[in-house]
């Protein structure tokens, strides 16, 4: 923190590939979404004010070597809290848990997790996701891709059958598409430990992460950060709206939940996944006491 304070600005790693989640404004160059819009936000309690950040793009594989290669300060950027990642760096407490999802064209006859069975799955190098799905599927063709918005693109190319990430990254891109109505999103987080996404910083900075869990404790206390999450949400297309509007209306997969309960853990039957993906003993308490919220489903944002 004595480094951060002396150069005056935090430098965080966040997506840039992601309408509403990460996301370079073409127009106006302005870095926007929901996890920016946290940086800016804890960034005002580090430093005073919520422009002493400089964002810096960062892929899904390079997240955690750059933190360790000290060209970043912290990383907001859809990294889930695993065991092995609490390895390599450390953690604040989660600012947002969700659940492993699928996107699919329309008229997909994939409805669930067990439709994936001779499907071509695309997910991203360095996710929980690929990982998932290698351990889940290991003979299923994998599509490797370095950016979310990649996996939508080679679903619209017909070169994969699913797409396997974040059910909030795929609500986002879903909306901001071009052609929202041409796919579907299906929440399979019943067979996976859920997604507790937390601050990262380089291992050993433990002053730092205490500052970070004060100020995202306080920021889910005076409901900050759900704000925040439904007003990127609402930003994104109208027509991509009505098409989620009417989604739950129709009879079809179970409605999605954009934040899942707190604790996390494998629902009966499900895959044994736990070594490489289920999120430690250590979040599971902290995030009970930061008082953790909860989005039901897709209606509650449109």
């Amino acid at each position: 923190m004595d480094a951060i304070q002396a150069s005056g600005r935090v430098i965080a790693g966040v997506s840039f590939d992601i309408p509403g989640m990460g996301h370079k404004n073409p127009q106006t160059g302005r870095i926007e979404g929901f996890e920016p819009d946290v940086a800016r936000a804890i960034t005002a309690t580090l430093l005073g004010a919520p422009d002493r950040v400089e964002f810096r793009p960062v892929t899904d594989a390079a997240r955690i070597p750059l933190l360790q290669s000290d060209q970043l300060d912290m990383v907001l950027s859809q990294l889930t809290i695993t065991p092995d990642r609490e390895e390599q760096v450390d953690f604040s407490i989660p600012y947002l848990v969700t659940r492993e999802a699928l996107l699919v064209p329309k008229g997909s006859p994939i409805n669930g997790f067990d439709d994936l069975k001779g499907k071509r799955i695309t997910a991203v190098t360095g996710s929980v996701s690929i990982r998932r799905m290698k351990a889940a599927l290991p003979d299923e063709k994998l599509v490797e891709t370095p950016l979310s918005a990649d996996c939508l693109k080679v679903i619209a190319k017909g070169e994969a059958d699913a797409a396997s990430n974040d059910l909030i990254n795929l609500t986002m891109l879903q909306r901001a598409s071009d052609n929202p109505d041409a796919y579907r999103i299906i929440d399979i987080g019943d067979h996976f430990d859920e997604k507790p996404f937390g601050v990262a910083v380089k291992k050993g900075r433990r002053s730092l992460v205490e500052l970070l869990n004060k100020a995202i404790t306080a920021l889910k206390a005076n409901g900050e950060i759900e704000r925040l999450l439904k007003d990127n949400i609402a930003r994104l297309s109208t027509a991509a709206s009505a098409s989620c509007s009417r989604s739950n209306t129709r009879a079809g997969p179970r409605k999605v939940s954009f934040l899942s309960p707190c604790l996390p853990g494998l629902a009966p039957g499900s895959p044994n996944l736990a070594k490489p993906v289920r999120p430690s003993r250590r979040f599971s308490l902290a995030s009970r006491s930061a008082g953790c919220f909860r989005l039901r489903d897709c209606s509650q944002l449109c």
